[in-house]
């Protein structure tokens, strides 16, 4: 039988620029740029798992009724697979900052369309293709067939 995990990224564009979040001490990816993201909680939809994340990593403030899903993707790894949704919010409040700096070596705000090239794989697949009209896609990371 195979363990589903759940995880949920935001999306966070402003004035064509993304939110990213260096990885650190994290296990996966370190050293590499993701987005504020997070695994769901027992008890959680994808949307309160998303308002929970931005204000534990990034003090940002998300009204459910600002999120709209932008992309599912069916990540297939070599231990495990995961559903990962990836929601935008067209409003937030807050201050950005980086309250998590045991797990993250900074947040930027990057253009959309000058990415740099050190991205998390699944994160860079789906930001470069976000608005290419599919919902969902499917993601097989390096070494599995």
């Amino acid at each position: 039988m195979i363990k589903v995990y759940f995880a949920i990224y935001l999306v966070l564009i402003d004035k064509g620029n993304v939110l990213l979040s260096k990885r650190k001490n994290t296990g996966y990816q370190d050293g590499n740029f993701g987005l504020v993201a997070g695994h769901v909680e027992e008890g959680e939809t994808a949307f309160d798992c998303i308002i929970r994340e931005s204000f534990e990593e990034a003090n940002i403030n998300i009204n459910e009724h600002s999120l709209r899903v932008v992309k599912i993707l069916h990540r297939i790894a070599k231990d495990r697979t995961y559903i990962d949704v990836f929601i935008t919010a067209n409003e937030y409040t807050g201050i950005i900052i980086n309250k998590e700096p045991d797990r993250c070596d900074g947040l930027i705000w990057c253009p959309v369309n000058s990415l740099p090239k050190n991205l998390v794989p699944e994160v860079k697949f789906v930001l470069c293709d976000v608005d290419d009209g599919k919902f969902y896609n499917t993601f097989k990371c390096e070494g599995v067939k």
